[in-house]
């Protein structure tokens, strides 16, 4: 899972980097999708959904 933020806000950082790595999927709706995510990413995705824009890296399990 990725979050860009506006480039202003952040100085001379990236906008866009992770903030959970192996999410899984665990349902997929028209206009949501739930996932489950390590306990330590958990507050880092919560401030994204809130204050970012989140995107969704899909790929496909070995």
């Amino acid at each position: 899972m990725l979050v860009t933020f506006d480039p202003g806000t952040l100085g001379d950082g990236e906008p866009t980097f992770p903030v959970a790595r192996a999410a899984m999927v665990l349902e997929v709706g028209e206009e949501a999708v739930t996932l489950a995510v390590h306990e330590p990413e958990a507050s880092r995705v919560a401030f994204a959904l809130t204050a970012g824009v989140v995107t969704l890296v899909l790929s496909a399990s070995r």
